[in-house]
């Protein structure tokens, strides 16, 4: 008798799955229903602390990161941040208002809020980068949004860039983040496509989406908005776009990883000169992904009525 667990919906909690991927012996399955992509069995509560050590933020020499970063301050630049928050300047709000970023991380989009007139703040599980985003001067509390109880209503915007795929239960999430927004406040957050079609038909388990222990819930635009607004929220705005860019940026990531690639097989070395101060991450050399709609953005107004 197979006494396996049945893989169920953790969005919508229907048991008509099938199985989507395989990666490193981990198991993604997809809804019939909703199309959300999750995996199964997730890991361990306790375990999901140990994923995000300095290990996961930044790729050392012989130790590949789990994750896409080399170095997360350096990957996720400032001009990068700004870019996460055009929605949130798209909003006309009034800057000064309380701005608390879930998943900060070492709190590079905390300093674009900070710049833009924001009252900043942070939440971030991984203690190692909490303390680097603290070092830059922000409040951040290592933890989950829960743990950390702000009062009711005291946030004007929340933002989650690249985090709702890492939440064990993001419904209990969502439910937290609308009693701390005010009426009215928006939720901005970015998340993989499960449905894009780099991940559905280019590169399957091998999209740079699938990472088994991070990401555990993969989320389809038409599964995120039934949740939202099932959670007591208005979906003012949901679009899908590269996770590379722009055509240009993607050719021109193409081109400068190639040489690099040259370069590295060359040991850095041309002609008798040394070339190594000159490259900056002389070890990022494997070639992006190609991405057309493999990212959901998603502006969302907390509801005034109870959902």
């Amino acid at each position: 008798m197979n006494s396996e667990p049945m893989a169920s919906c953790p969005l919508c909690g229907t048991g008509s799955t099938e199985l989507r991927w395989t990666r490193n012996r981990t198991r993604y399955f997809v809804c019939r229903s909703c199309r959300t992509v999750f995996q199964f069995p997730q890991p361990a509560p306790d375990a999901l602390k140990e994923v995000y050590s300095e290990d996961y933020y930044r790729k050392n020499e012989g130790n590949p990161s789990l994750s896409s970063y080399t170095d997360y301050d350096i990957d996720m630049d400032l001009s990068l941040a700004r870019g996460l928050l055009e929605p949130v300047r798209a909003l006309n709000a009034n800057p000064g208002g309380r701005f608390l970023d879930l998943g900060c991380a070492t709190g590079q989009v905390l300093l674009v809020a900070r710049e833009y007139g924001w009252q900043a703040a942070g939440v971030e599980l991984s203690a190692w980068a909490a303390e680097r985003a603290r070092k830059k001067g922000f409040d951040v509390y290592t933890g989950t949004l829960e743990e950390a109880r702000y009062a009711e209503g005291s946030m004007d915007v929340v933002t989650m860039f690249d985090v709702i795929e890492h939440i064990p239960d993001p419904r209990a999430t969502l439910r937290e983040i609308r009693r701390i927004l005010r009426p009215g406040g928006a939720l901005v957050l970015q998340t993989p496509n499960a449905d894009g079609f780099g991940a559905r038909v280019l590169y399957r388990s091998r999209s740079m989406i699938v990472q088994p222990d991070a990401h555990l819930i993969l989320f389809s635009p038409s599964g995120i908005r039934r949740m939202l607004e099932q959670e007591g929220f208005d979906v003012a705005r949901l679009s899908t776009h590269s996770l590379s860019g722009t055509l240009r940026s993607y050719a021109a990531t193409v081109l400068r990883r190639s040489v690099k690639k040259v370069l590295k097989a060359m040991n850095y070395n041309v002609g008798g000169v040394d070339l190594t101060r000159w490259i900056k991450r002389g070890d990022m050399t494997e070639l992006p992904q190609f991405s057309f709609n493999d990212v959901i953005q998603v502006t969302a107004l907390r509801r005034h009525a109870s959902p």
